[in-house]
């Protein structure tokens, strides 16, 4: 019951941090579309989770190895993803690649570098 009371929450901030930005940066018609997206990552980081964990159980002496390459999937996804939003958003939106940029740093970079900082401590 904790669990899902704090993956509501989260996605519930999410959604709305996404929606705040959409508005002020004038693109209220996309946070949809970007919101969907972060739950299809978010979903994709919980399969690799339950596919790490298992093969974890598997291979019990390579857990730090098994650390390593579990953190490079999860940052390349999220990588990967920040890429697929810029170029999907860029084709959607007739904004300057600097004000899209901008909207990116402040619902995507922003997170994703305080998850590289959290993953690698």
């Amino acid at each position: 019951l904790y669990t899902t009371a704090f993956v509501l929450t989260a996605l519930f901030i999410k959604a709305l941090v996404v929606r705040f930005f959409a508005v002020l940066f004038d693109i209220r018609d996309q946070s949809g579309f970007h919101f969907l997206a972060f739950v299809r990552v978010t979903l994709l980081i919980g399969f690799l989770v339950v596919i790490f964990v298992a093969g974890g159980y598997l291979l019990r002496g390579a857990s730090a190895v098994w650390r390593a390459v579990f953190n490079d999937a999860v940052l390349s996804v999220l990588l990967g993803r920040r890429l697929v939003v810029f170029l999907k958003l860029l084709r959607r939106v007739n904004f300057s690649v600097f004000h899209l940029f901008s909207y990116l740093c402040a619902t995507e970079l922003i997170p994703f570098l305080v998850t590289i900082k959290v993953l690698y401590e």
